[in-house]
Formats: structure tokens, C-alpha cells, sequence
């Protein structure tokens, strides 16, 4: 059953329930999946709109961007110090972000298990305790290498120059089936190929009997007793203006509505705060993009969006990956005015770009904004600067190894380079954070897990220490950052904390 709040004729709702979940991203729509499955009645409560698969597909990439990310694509972390402004990439509507990444999908690094688990004390995230899940959503979502066929010209010219430097580039692997390579992922593909929550997790629950609930804002967590009972908010229409108010009352609560916005949430109702971390910790792998200028035409938009990686980087925090979205979204990011972007454009067909992320230490928060939206801010580290100065060296590096003529780097007053030892004046003393243009698309760690309740905010399950029957199950509650995409390992986590939710209740365990 589906309800869409502009559709509904009443000014009130009220319903009740064994399992509400809030969100119908990566996490929420998993988690919903798995207790209808196990015979539970779900109610899953998502702020956006609902748009059907095949009407999304035939969406321009304007309209992908007006309907289904968060404020138009346009949620900002404000910087302190040394920063730039961190644009965030948020989706809001069915699917969440899922529908809108690349597909790519990592497992969380060894080292990265091995440090929660023997420093920081965290044994059930000990690769040994996730493989099993891991397992499990590669094959739900259909996890596999991209094709070499699926690479694109500019990815090529890529991988020429790194083997020519001792650098090895290694196949990306996505949640896609039958990709045909336009590049379109971020934007809805236009072929169904890409397997986001919205997908295979949401007619799932659907169909196990979940009520699916959009245009349904949050807003309110009624609590008494020691436990949550219900949860209020808005009805929206399609203006997403309040048309109306709902109460849903139910046995047990996961909070799933991702990093930024489960801590806003909790900060806004003042709940599970006690150890004063809800919103502090804030993760972003800040990125960045550099394009090569070829002298052939290349149209490297003409692949798959995201088709290889290089990790030879990653003990300096540093992972690249390829990027090449379509050309008119490329074009807002090239250098010049007037003529002088003109030209860049017209030589975009000619250029072929990667990318880079860092993996950087808590350096965000996120605070109570005044209106509906968090007030979010981020300081750039000195050794993320230094880490994502490097990422332009290599890059630039390999792509002058393969001929290119001009690099071009998201660097203000440095943005075109004409020669490798034009490169090398490129250094952490020469080039300040806020020159940067920085994005970000993994934000991690606002209500994170522990060991108790003074120094986390849930426990090793996402079962919070406030209230026994609700349960944090999105990126928020990683302990730390993982240094690569976070879709597959939020996958195997809300499969494993559902899963375990199921079974033991609302009990303490």
C-alpha cells in the first residue's frame, strides 16, 4: 500500500503499527524490507515525493535534480577556517541518495575493520562478523565488476598514463545489470539498469504488506516512560508545503533518515544527547574532480559513469576514481567567462576526468538549524588540504604521462596547468583550502556507536542507549570514516542491525 500525502483528502492521520521506519534511502528501504519480510506491520515515512521507476527514467537531468535532491542539489556545509564551501549531495524521495550514486560499491577496508575492532573496542564490526552481509547484499543488488567494454575513451587515456607510471587502476564494482554506459547515474539511468533501493528493496516491502508513506514529514518524537511511542509530523503537498499532521504509533522506531538529517532529527526533539555527540563527528571525504585536455575528441561521457579506481594512494588517505558525468553538467564546472568558457566547453568533447576523495577525521557538525533544515559547517584539516593537493599532483601526473596538453584543476587562481613542472609548484604552502571546490557525497558519523552510553550514541547494533526501541540504521552511525564509497558497507550494516533488531526486540543485549 502506498499513500502520497498531496493525494490525501484529509487534514489528519493517525496509524499505528509494529515497525516505523523513517526514510526510504539505502538503510531505511533494507529495513523495512526485512521486517515486513519477517511478518511485521511497517509503516516507512519519507519526506520526498514519489515518482515510479518508469516515470523517473524518462526524467532530463534538470528535472532529476529540481525532483529528487535534497534543495535542488544545493545543501551547503559552511566552512571554518581554512575551507571552502562542501556542496552535499542529498537525495530526498523514494530511494533516497541510492537512487542517485554512481553504483559504486566498496566493501570497508581491512584496515579500517581492523582499527574499530582491536583500538577502538568495536568487535561485532570485525570483518569476520560482516562478511556474511557483505555476501548478501552483493547478491540482493546484484554486485559486480563493470565490464572493461564499459570504460570510456577518457578512462583509457587514463589508465595509459598510470601504467606508464607503475600505477595500477583496478575495475569498480556497481550495483548494475545490463549497464549500457551513458554516464547518466547520478541522474536516474534511463534504462532501469542501476539496482538502488527504490528498486529492490521498496516493492518488496510493499509486497510483504508495508505501508509506504510519501510527502510524510517527520518532525516529532513523542517519548514516555523510557521509551519512544509514537512519532508526529506534517503532510505535505506537492508543493511540499504543510497541507496536514499525522501521530503513528508503533512497537519499535529506526531512525534511517541519513547522517545530516537522523542527527538534525535527534537534535531537534533533544533526544539520545546524553553524551552530548548527536551531530559532532561529521565525516565528509571531501572530493574534488580534475579534467586532462587531449588534442583527440574523446567524449568520455560515453561509458560508464564510474568504472575504475586506484588505492595505490590509500595510506596517505587519498582514493581515486573515475568520474565523467554528462556534458552539460560538465560545463558548470569549467574554467573561464564569456569567451573564455566558451572555449572550454566546446574543447569539453576533447577531456576526460577523475576524481578524488579523502579520507578525512571528524571535522564537521551538524547543529539545529532554525528552520526545517540543519545548519551544517566543516573545517578542511591541514593534512586533508595537503592529502587532496597530492590527488591533483597524481592525477595531473598521469594524465600529462598520456599526452594530455592542460590539466585542469578545481583550484582558484591555479586552475589551468600547461606543463608538468607547472604541476610541481603545486604544493600544501602555495595553495589555501578555501581555493578549493569541494563536494561531498559520503557524509558519515553524527550519532556514532560505541561501547557506552558516555562516549556514543548506539550501541554496536545501532540500538540506541536512550530508548531500547529505537534504532539508528543509516551512515550516521559509523564510527569513523572508511575512505571509500559508503553504499555497500550502510547496506550490510542495516541488514545486520535489522536482522538483529528482529530477533531480540527491544531488548538490552
Amino acid at each position: 500500500m502506498r499513500l502520497e500525502g498531496s493525494q490525501l483528502q484529509d487534514a489528519y492521520l493517525e496509524d499505528r503499527c509494529d515497525v516505523l521506519v523513517l526514510g526510504s534511502g539505502t538503510a531505511g528501504a533494507i529495513a523495512a524490507m526485512e521486517a515486513a519480510r519477517a511478518g511485521k506491520k511497517v509503516i516507512l515515512l519519507e519526506e520526498g515525493k514519489y515518482f515510479a521507476p518508469e516515470v523517473k527514467r524518462n526524467f532530463k537531468i534538470a528535472e532529476s535534480v529540481r525532483s529528487l535532491y535534497r534543495n535542488q542539489g544545493g545543501m551547503v556545509a559552511f566552512p571554518w577556517g581554512d575551507t571552502p564551501p562542501v556542496v552535499i549531495t542529498l537525495g530526498c524521495g523514494a530511494g533516497g541518495s541510492s537512487a542517485l550514486t554512481g553504483g559504486v560499491c566498496f566493501r570497508i577496508p581491512d584496515k579500517v575493520h581492523r582499527h574499530w575492532a582491536k583500538e577502538l573496542g568495536l568487535t561485532e564490526l570485525a570483518l569476520d562478523k560482516l562478511l556474511p552481509f557483505y555476501h548478501k547484499v552483493e547478491e540482493l543488488f546484484s554486485i559486480r565488476e563493470t565490464p572493461q567494454e564499459l570504460r570510456s575513451k577518457g578512462v583509457f587515456k587514463f589508465e595509459q598514463g598510470a601504467q606508464r607510471l607503475g600505477i595500477t587502476c583496478k575495475p569498480v564494482k556497481r550495483n548494475m545489470t545490463d549497464c549500457r554506459g551513458c554516464s547518466r547515474c547520478n541522474f536516474i539511468c534511463p534504462h532501469g539498469a542501476k539496482q538502488s533501493v527504490d528498486i529492490v528493496c521498496l516493492p518488496k516491502a510493499e509486497e510483504c504488506g508495508a505501508k509506504l508513506y510519501f510527502e510524510f514529514r517527520a518532525t516529532r518524537l513523542i517519548a514516555k516512560n523510557g521509551k519512544v511511542q509514537a512519532v508526529a509530523g506534517e503532510i505535505l503537498d506537492s508543493q511540499k508545503k504543510r497541507k496536514g499532521k499525522f501521530t503513528i504509533h508503533a512497537d519499535t522506531f529506526v531512525l534511517a533518515m541519513g547522517t545530516v538529517h537522523t542527527a538534525h532529527f535527534l537534535l531537534k526533539n533533544r533526544a539520545c544527547n546524553n553524551s552530548g555527540l548527536v551531530g559532532k563527528g561529521l565525516t565528509l571525504h571531501p572530493a574534488i574532480r580534475i579534467y586532462g585536455l587531449f588534442d583527440e575528441v574523446l567524449n568520455s561521457h560515453q561509458g560508464a559513469l564510474q568504472s575504475v579506481y586506484v588505492d595505490d594512494f590509500m595510506d596517505d588517505g587519498i582514493t581515486l576514481i573515475a568520474i565523467h558525468v554528462p556534458p552539460n553538467i560538465i560545463s558548470v564546472t569549467l574554467p573561464g567567462i564569456g569567451p573564455g568558457h566558451r572555449e572550454f566547453v566546446r574543447l569539453s568533447k576533447q577531456m576526460a576526468a577523475f576524481g578524488a576523495f579523502y579520507h578525512d577525521q571528524p571535522s564537521g557538525r551538524v547543529w539545529r538549524g532554525l528552520g526545517r533544515e540543519p545548519f551544517v559547517t566543516y573545517r578542511l584539516s591541514s593534512q586533508a588540504k595537503a592529502g587532496l593537493v597530492k590527488a591533483c599532483q597524481v592525477i595531473g601526473q598521469i594524465y600529462f604521462a598520456a599526452g594530455a596538453r592542460q590539466i585542469l584543476l578545481p583550484i582558484w587562481s591555479k586552475t589551468v596547468i600547461s606543463s608538468p613542472d607547472e604541476l610541481k609548484s603545486l604544493t600544501p604552502e602555495t595553495v589555501k583550502g578555501k581555493w578549493f571546490e569541494i563536494s561531498s557525497y559520503h557524509p558519515l558519523g553524527t550519532a556514532r556507536m560505541g561501547l557506552d552510553r558516555h562516549h556514543s550514541v548506539v550501541n554496536q547494533f545501532g540500538q540506541t542507549w536512550d530508548y531500547p526501541n529505537l534504532w539508528i540504521s543509516d551512515g550516521a552511525t559509523l564510527p569513523t570514516s572508511i575512505g571509500v564509497n559508503s553504499q555497500e558497507p550502510i547496506m550490510a550494516l542495516a541488514l545486520r542491525n535489522t536482522l538483529h533488531m528482529l530477533e531480540v526486540g527491544n531488548n538490552r543485549q
